[in-house]
């Protein structure tokens, strides 16, 4: 992703929802660093239905293999980049997380849920899913 002129592709991509639903697969070579990739893919337009792979280099000859998705978190869309493998000459493609992307995904840490009780009295009730709690 070090390319001259990639983060404006990287933007029109995103504005034409391209890195979302079934349409497209992505595989990312990413940056050295993991917070680089972080602020370049930052404002991008990454939902729970993206459907892309971010490969960061370990080294000479290794890398992580990141799941690349969006969630909402506090008011705010977060970008959520989770490593699920990686990838050696040696070992090959090694998948630590067999699940499917929307099972690793369905965390609602951060999300308030808000409802109406119609069995008892009409209140309005609100429920906080901690992080970490649904999974």
């Amino acid at each position: 992703m070090s390319c001259p002129g990639l983060e404006s592709v990287l933007h029109t991509l995103s504005q034409h929802g391209l890195f979302n639903g079934d349409r497209y697969c992505w595989l990312l070579f990413g940056l050295d660093r993991l917070e680089d990739n972080r602020l370049l893919l930052q404002g991008l337009n990454f939902t729970v239905s993206t459907n892309a792979v971010l490969v960061q280099p370990i080294g000479a000859r290794n890398y992580a293999v990141l799941d690349v998705s969006g969630r909402w978190a506090m008011d705010t869309w977060e970008l959520s980049l989770v490593q699920v493998g990686s990838w050696s000459i040696l070992a090959g493609l090694e998948v630590w997380d067999k699940r499917n992307a929307y099972q690793r995904r369905i965390n609602l840490g951060g999300i308030r849920l808000k409802g109406v009780d119609l069995m008892n009295t009409i209140e309005a009730f609100q429920y906080t899913v901690a992080v970490g709690e649904a999974e």
